[in-house]
């Protein structure tokens, strides 16, 4: 059976994305590897984030209607210069994707610090204490799957799946 990530990457080519064939080199992924443990205050990282992350990341970015990824090689740079730079950096907040869903401009995220995946709006960004950016979040999923059943569902609710 096809892992979480796995699962979304064939859902987001399902919605008309054009996924790069070149997978996220192994430097790159070290990289990220190491940057999230920097900013994991347990100094680990969930399993099941860290499966999913190196599923879904290629070497550059890529999209469909519903979410764009970031790619592998901006990923760190993405961090401090996307919408995540107005959060303190303890926050244990890193940004993987985001989507003009029903809102425009929403971070996907890893919650580092409670091993979720999280949708946060981007009017919460740097607005609020993090007790309260993580409160609002409108998705909070502990797995994986959780996450890419949302997303599978978000597309058959707008009709851009027939099931």
């Amino acid at each position: 059976m096809k892992r979480a990530g796995e699962m979304l990457v064939d859902l987001i080519k399902e919605l008309g994305g054009s996924v790069p064939d070149a997978p996220a080199r192994k430097g790159d992924l070290d990289k990220i590897h190491s940057y999230l443990l920097s900013r994991s205050q347990s100094g680990m990282i969930c399993e099941d984030q860290w499966t999913f992350l190196k599923d879904i990341l290629r070497a550059t970015k890529y999209s469909c209607r519903a979410i764009n990824i970031v790619g592998a090689n901006e990923f760190i740079a993405y961090q401090t210069s996307g919408a995540l730079d107005e959060l303190p950096e303890d926050s244990g907040f890193v940004q993987f994707a985001f989507w003009d869903g029903d809102s425009g401009g929403d971070a996907w995220v890893l919650d580092l610090r409670y091993d979720m995946i999280r949708c946060v709006s981007a009017s919460l960004l740097g607005t609020l204490p993090m007790s309260e950016v993580r409160a609002y979040s409108y998705g909070a999923f502990p797995q994986a799957w959780w996450f890419y059943a949302f997303m599978h569902g978000v597309a058959v609710a707008h009709g851009w799946l027939n099931e």
